[in-house]
């Protein structure tokens, strides 16, 4: 429903808890764009980095090109 792949999780960008309260934001019709919640969990995991190292920022930069596949 909310256009995550296996990814998401396993790298820590996305967590079950913001999962849990995206999902039920999506059943109460608040946003209908499943785009806006990936891009809401990418934001708040940026926010909270101080850096990314290389191995890092390359695997971040590909799962954003993924997920626009």
């Amino acid at each position: 429903m909310l256009g995550y792949t296996q990814d998401w999780l396993s790298s820590g960008i996305l967590t079950e808890d913001i999962l849990t309260v995206q999902y039920k934001r999506l059943c109460l019709g608040e946003d209908n764009n499943s785009e806006h919640y990936r891009y809401a969990a990418f934001m708040d995991y940026i926010e909270s980095k101080m850096f990314f190292d290389d191995s890092a920022l390359q695997f971040v930069l590909q799962l954003l090109k993924d997920d626009y596949r």
